[in-house]
């Protein structure tokens, strides 16, 4: 498949509210009194053990991987066709270098997408069910890569709804953030450009983010939209047209 705050300092006399430690107006310096620190170290038990309940309730309420995994791909295998925004970034360990994209990504089961970007500006993408390609303005290629019935995508198999996660990877839940579910899914067989992904996950399927490392260490990170109604593309979207004086790369 086919992308941050500035803190001000002001002059002049301290805020009183960010003051450390307690004020000290005439005849503070006593230190409290034993039962009023006894009820605030209760008042911190009571609430450290309330959050305690609330974390191992939310942990016990979240399905289990083989359960989640099943709720991704009901709510990909339910769309039609579809739209939605991406960003993509890339973190290269060999070359220490990182590369941003984003646009918008049109899927019409059961096999076709189409990749749209806004940057960088002109680059397109698509795939046909037995071809991926991309046209490349920085570059000026048109990269080609041929899909044999046997060539496995998982992640974009996802999106459009044709693939069995249980059966490629094994998984697990390792987290919860921003109300989703975390999800790492391990290939149970060696794969060249994958070592593991992470998946978050809305409570209805949504996948809204996937970070996958290649064996290399590398790191590809998809923050995606929710998913919306649209049209399918026409035929024509999905013609290759080399543009002059652009070469043409087979993968």
């Amino acid at each position: 498949m086919a992308s941050m705050q500035q803190a001000e300092m002001t002059s002049g006399a301290p805020d009183a509210r960010r003051t450390l430690g307690p004020s000290r107006d005439a005849g503070a310096d006593a230190a409290p009194s034993p039962r009023r620190a006894r009820r605030r170290i209760a008042r911190i038990v009571a609430a450290a053990l309330t959050l305690g309940v609330a974390v191992a309730a939310a942990l016990a309420a979240a399905p289990g991987p083989d359960e989640a995994l099943r709720l991704v791909e009901r709510r990909y295998r339910a769309l039609s066709s579809f739209k939605l925004s991406f960003a993509q970034r890339y973190s290269s360990t060999t070359f220490g270098a990182e590369d941003e994209a984003r646009g918008t990504l049109t899927v019409a089961p059961p096999g076709r997408m189409l990749w749209v970007y806004d940057k960088p500006a002109g680059q397109r993408g698509a795939m046909d069910g037995t071809r991926y390609w991309l046209i490349d303005p920085e570059d000026r290629q048109v990269k080609i890569r041929e899909r044999g019935p046997e060539a496995s995508d998982p992640l974009s198999d996802l999106l459009a709804g044709r693939v069995d996660l249980a059966r490629i990877f094994a998984a697990k839940v390792v987290a919860s953030s921003r109300g989703r579910l975390a999800l790492e899914l391990t290939p149970r067989s060696p794969r060249e450009d994958m070592d593991r992904a992470l998946l978050e996950v809305d409570p209805d399927g949504t996948v809204r983010r996937i970070e996958v490392v290649d064996p290399l260490g590398n790191k590809m990170v998809y923050e995606l939209g929710v998913p919306a109604p649209a049209p399918p593309p026409s035929a024509e979207a999905f013609r290759l047209v080399v543009p002059a004086g652009y070469a043409e790369v087979r993968e």
